[in-house]
């Protein structure tokens, strides 16, 4: 059985809740709660990555992530936060291809694979960064 990624209620295509507030203002509590959503999704692929996990699994899950991570990221702008968001997104999703798609994966392979999921971490990290500096335009 196969674990969401997202508990029940709070999947992106739901949407946030929307608040009794100005225009402007309900706009920014949209894309901070996708911008949410998307960290969310990456950083449970983050931790698969640390915990252990089989290629079969680790593919259904990324597969999984890019879904959610694609559908959060096209509601928030062009910034560096989202540069950053798809980084991430794609050194996971590299690691996967490399992973799964070669049927001779050696050690080199390996060690690319381990170089990617870091780079995808530090992506994360970044984009926690600003976010939490409130960086969420140009």
């Amino acid at each position: 059985m196969r674990t969401p990624l997202f508990q029940s209620g709070d999947a992106p295509s739901r949407g946030p809740r929307r608040l009794q507030r100005g225009l402007e203002q309900t706009a920014s509590t949209f894309i901070h709660q996708y911008v949410i959503y998307t960290q969310r999704a990456l950083r449970k692929i983050a931790s698969i990555t640390k915990a252990g996990v089989t290629r079969r699994e680790y593919a259904s899950r990324v597969l999984d992530m890019v879904a959610t991570v694609d559908e959060s990221l096209r509601n928030i702008p062009d910034s560096q936060l989202k540069t950053n968001l798809l980084r991430a997104k794609k050194a996971y999703v590299d690691a996967k291809n490399e992973w799964t798609t070669n049927p001779d994966f050696r050690e080199v392979d390996k060690v690319f694979v381990e170089i990617m999921w870091k780079a995808g971490d530090k992506a994360i990290e970044q984009a926690d960064t600003l976010f939490r500096a409130g960086r969420l335009n140009p």
